[in-house]
């Protein structure tokens, strides 16, 4: 009996290395080709968990099966520090010049409900240059375009706005905020119904840096599917199941194709600039996924390069993931970075410093 139960998890963790070296695929063929292999990018972080698991176990019980977990774990340590960073080296700016950078999902102030403190925290993060996503306003509410522009107007006299939904309920896109002279304002072209991306040049001393902001193509499970989900979830049968897993599945795969055609999109266009680059929003997508590693390309990840542990932004529906993003370039550091706990959103904040490089 014993033999037996060893033989199955044997072949159990076989099954989960299987499954892991395919998750680190994930983030290397495209989405728009192989779309079930981004699912598992998605659950990285439970087959690391998983791997872990299985190295304590085979060391506890004395067996040398341990070799396979942590072998893999050591070939892909710098796909899994991407997940669950490790303590890091501290980066000084020896006086070289710094820019603050703020990107944040807003979905629409919270809803409005969170107007006066999201504005708030922009102002108090004083950053140099603020992205937002789902930024806009309801038409039929007293939160007009005037009146958001006019608390931002003082600490922001530089403004790239782009409303991708302009509908008879509200508008919303995206939109940058700078401290300093925006010169060239343009949006990337890709298909999208409803998300976008845009680029402002912006002239910070004597260096003009291109800054992207994003947001990719959303999974589309809205707050009403979730809620469906959860009010049958005490008497779902298995044809509840597999028709909840297909339309939660048909609505993602969409989704990964899309993003996995706006990240090369994107690419393109940072391959073809002249400035110093930084890209950051809403990605949509995890690390261990084709659309960071398409855009990351030659970038630092600010929040990895300068945190440890699990960083999450988006924690919404029982999901911690982390979305939202602050690459940089080969021109610059990153010394510091910040994912903020605010419950104003479905999403957190992320603030970093970058500096130039000599």
């Amino acid at each position: 009996m014993r033999k037996l139960i060893k033989y199955a998890i044997v072949i159990v963790n076989i099954v989960f290395a299987a499954l892991y070296l395919l998750a680190l695929l994930a983030a290397v063929v495209p989405a728009d080709r192989f779309v079930w292999l981004s699912f598992l990018g998605l659950i990285f972080p439970l087959l690391v968990i998983a791997q872990i698991g299985f190295v304590i176990f085979w060391i506890c019980s004395r067996k040398w099966w341990f070799l396979l977990s942590l072998s893999l774990l050591i070939v892909s340590h710098s796909a899994v520090n991407q997940v669950f960073t490790l303590p890091h080296t501290k980066h000084a700016a020896a006086g070289q010049p710094t820019i603050k950078i703020l990107t944040y999902n807003i979905s629409l102030f919270g809803g409005q409900k969170h107007f006066d403190d999201i504005i708030a925290l922009i102002k108090q993060t004083d950053a140099d240059i603020v992205c937002l996503q789902e930024f806009g306003f309801y038409n039929n509410s007293q939160l007009s375009q005037d009146k958001i522009l006019a608390q931002l107007d003082q600490h922001y006299p530089y403004r790239h706005l782009w409303y991708k939904n302009q509908r008879q309920r509200f508008w919303w896109g995206v939109a940058t905020f700078s401290k300093h002279p925006i010169v060239n304002k343009q949006k990337v072209t890709y298909p999208s119904a409803y998300n976008v991306s845009i680029y402002s040049d912006i002239v910070v001393g004597a260096d003009t840096v291109r800054v992207f902001n994003n947001h990719l193509e959303s999974n589309k499970l809205t707050s009403r599917d979730m809620q469906r989900y959860k009010n049958r979830a005490n008497h779902l049968n298995s044809d509840d199941i597999r028709s909840i897993a297909g339309h939660m599945s048909q609505k993602m795969s969409a989704a990964y194709r899309l993003r996995a055609v706006q990240a090369r999109a994107v690419a393109d266009v940072v391959a073809a600039t002249p400035y110093s680059t930084v890209i950051c929003g809403d990605f949509n997508d995890v690390t261990q996924s084709y659309t960071y590693h398409t855009l990351a390309k030659g970038m630092t990840d600010a929040v990895i390069d300068t945190r440890s542990g699990y960083n999450y932004t988006f924690h919404d529906n029982g999901l911690f993931v982390n979305i939202d993003h602050i690459l940089a370039d080969k021109h610059f550091t990153p010394l510091t970075a910040d994912i903020l706990h605010v419950d104003y959103s479905d999403h957190y904040p992320v603030i970093a410093t970058i500096a130039k490089r000599k």
